[in-house]
């Protein structure tokens, strides 16, 4: 879909609890959508069927102002108990205003079919689904007979190959977001403890062994060791940092950290 600003449409949902009750947490994710608004719902455990339902996002819901085209929609979580009772649920009402496509031709601005932001809604929350499922069923087993008996009905995804592409992507994403703080943790406690070490490596006079010592240099040398007590004050601020940003200086595994990565 060349030029829809929509294509890269991936909303967040997740599903939350163990009893009677689930809690279902959406989020369009999109910066075009004006009314975006993170929200979350409950809907019965025991659900047989789980669907999805869009309102809108047609052409009878949009409208162009200049350069700009609104699209108006919502997205419906379906429930159906095991009775064929069915029940609907906002996950949100959105408003997506996208931007033209290219300059105007003859005076008028050209935009990207409604139907492809229908598309991708319909294929973004889908996915999104597909990952919320994964998710939960991966830390509660669909042992029960009424987890057992759930069916889930989503559209067919872009790559045409089920819902592996989309499982496979957000768990990728997670998995980077998730390791960010670690590498960050790591990068900064080799920081923190390479500067002193730096300085005492320097006090000693391994500046000679790397280069001709400068006057900074042997200034720097001879005030450390004139002056022991800042070397062993200097080791005690680094062991507290550590310990502040949840490390143990005094565990290999923790010191392992260290190294470089």
């Amino acid at each position: 879909m060349k030029g829809d600003a929509m294509d890269n449409f991936a909303p967040e949902l997740r599903i939350f609890g163990n009893g009677d009750q689930l809690v279902v947490a959406f989020d369009s994710l999109s910066g075009m959508d004006v009314k975006r608004a993170a929200r979350s719902i409950q809907i019965p455990a025991a659900f047989k069927q789980l669907s999805f339902a869009l309102e809108g996002f047609d052409k009878d819901s949009a409208t162009d102002v200049g350069d700009r085209r609104t699209v108006v929609g919502k997205i419906n979580l379906v429930t159906t108990d095991a009775g064929g009772e069915t029940a609907s649920h906002e996950l949100a009402d959105c408003q997506f205003v996208l931007p033209a496509i290219g300059k105007p031709k003859n005076g008028v601005f050209q935009f990207a079919p409604v139907e492809q932001v229908e598309y991708a809604v319909r294929q973004g929350v889908s996915d999104a689904l597909v990952v919320a499922l994964t998710d939960f069923y991966a830390v509660r087993p669909a042992s029960s007979d009424a987890v057992a008996g759930h069916q889930v009905i989503m559209a067919p995804t872009r790559s045409g190959m089920g819902a592996t592409p989309a499982v496979a992507e957000a768990s990728r994403r997670r998995a980077a977001a998730n390791d960010e703080p670690k590498a960050f943790r790591r990068k900064m406690a080799l920081a923190i403890v390479g500067a002193p070490l730096l300085i005492w490596f320097l006090a000693w006079g391994g500046s000679k062994v790397l280069t001709p010592s400068s006057p900074i240099e042997d200034a720097v040398a001879r005030a450390m060791a004139q002056d022991p007590a800042s070397v062993a004050s200097q080791v005690e601020l680094t062991k507290q940092t550590l310990q502040q940003m949840g490390l143990d200086p005094g565990q290999s595994g923790d010191i392992g950290c260290l190294a470089p990565q």
